[in-house]
């Protein structure tokens, strides 16, 4: 298989199922933007929510680097070797929001969905106080 026939198939599985990227990631924003206490106006601890899909072209750069590296990409594979194609970053201002912020979203986004399956139990006891 050759570099541009890998390219062709990799961006179109990735457009083949965009918009299953793009509902996660509006779940997952819409999440941190509504869910109290991120957006109580008195006491809110996310300061702001930026996220984005990976644009097709860094997409076939990335695959291009791949390649180079040896390891191939194909449309059987792509969404196991290329694991940055949605991102969302949370700002806070304080250091002190941080907990609330982060226990909050391994409860309703990691455990409740099933991301993770097997998580130490240090840490599962961690979220469940």
């Amino acid at each position: 298989m050759d570099l541009e026939s890998v390219l062709k198939t990799g961006i179109e599985a990735y457009d083949e199922n965009s918009h299953k990227f793009k509902q996660f990631l509006n779940a997952v924003r819409d999440f941190f933007q509504l869910e109290p206490p991120f957006n109580n106006a008195a006491t809110s601890v996310i300061h702001s929510v930026k996220y984005r899909l990976k644009d097709p072209d860094h997409l076939a750069d990335k695959i291009k680097r791949k390649w180079e590296k040896g390891e191939l990409v194909t449309k059987d594979n792509i969404f196991e070797k290329i694991t940055d194609l949605a991102g969302i970053r949370i700002l806070h201002l304080y250091q002190d929001q941080f907990p609330t912020i982060h226990k909050k979203y391994w409860r309703k986004l990691v455990l409740k969905t099933g991301i993770l399956q097997k998580l130490p139990r240090r840490i599962l006891g961690i979220l469940n106080q």
